[in-house]
């Protein structure tokens, strides 16, 4: 079974339940998304660190993009990458000052940050395979 594709974004503080729902709908639109694109709990979930046993940074405002799609990286060249680098610069425009990590969901430990020089990596190693 492939490995799932990982999307965490820290914020500054826990948007809303109102914010978070008008958030989804614009995401799954603007980005040309349906529900099935994620797993049965839908998109952009709070998480705290109970339900994560290790988040990259101290926090506790957290949201899981919950995407179901396929992890991409160095040697594991399943996942749509060029979505998940859409998803990051979205999630980066509409909720100013948040942090994006990627990874996979083997376990928490692999996620990193996935900024703007993180994810021009990712597509120069794309575009050599």
């Amino acid at each position: 079974m492939p490995t799932g594709v990982k999307i965490l974004v820290q914020v500054r503080e826990m948007p809303s339940d109102d914010v978070l729902r008008r958030l989804r709908g614009k995401f799954l639109k603007d980005l040309n998304l349906t529900e099935d694109d994620f797993y049965s709990t839908g998109a952009l979930l709070s998480v705290t660190g109970k339900e994560i046993t290790w988040m990259p940074e101290s926090t506790p405002a957290w949201l899981d993009l919950n995407l179901w799609g396929a992890y991409f990286g160095e040697g594991y060249h399943r996942g749509d990458i060029s979505l998940y680098i859409k998803c990051a610069e979205w999630l980066e425009e509409n909720l100013p000052g948040c942090k994006v990590y990627y990874g996979h969901d083997v376990d928490d430990e692999n996620l990193k940050a996935f900024d703007s020089d993180e994810r021009e990596k990712y597509l120069k190693y794309y575009k050599t395979i």
